[in-house]
């Protein structure tokens, strides 16, 4: 459904021995986060690489894919020096999750269901104020995390 030079490209996704398997592209180099914090960057350099994110989060959102979860350590630089944003494993598109999804997402450790706890994962440092309410997230919930 998402595809974009600033987000990681999906290959393959399955099950295999019970477990749920995503082949997806490698991207060699640092997250975000550790690229900033590696050596003093320029200015206009850093601007670059969240202008990237940017894109990335922009593409998603035009094909209706809200991340729920941007955050430094989600945006990959590559060794060429491309961002692209990774783990949308806490994404929704538009439409409601159906049942199992949020039965699957909100399953304790003994199995029990936590009602409307699909809406209020995240990190919570990143998470807008209609994230920790468990009210409805569209994009705007993605432009005050980045």
């Amino acid at each position: 459904k998402l595809s974009d030079p600033h987000v990681v490209q999906i290959h393959e996704g399955g099950e295999y021995e019970r477990g749920l398997f995503i082949v997806m592209e490698l991207v060699r180099g640092p997250a975000l986060r550790q690229w900033l914090d590696s050596e003093a960057r320029p200015l206009p350099a850093i601007l670059e690489r969240f202008v990237e994110a940017a894109r990335g989060l922009s593409a998603a959102h035009r094909a209706g894919i809200v991340h729920r979860d941007f955050k430094l350590t989600n945006a990959l630089v590559g060794e060429d020096g491309r961002v692209r944003l990774v783990d949308f494993g806490l994404a929704f598109g538009r439409a409601a999750p159906t049942e199992s999804a949020t039965e699957a997402m909100t399953a304790g450790p003994a199995g029990e269901a936590t009602p409307g706890a699909t809406r209020r994962v995240g990190t919570p440092i990143y998470m807008s104020p209609e994230q920790v309410l468990g009210a409805d997230c569209d994009a705007r919930s993605d432009q005050y995390s980045f």
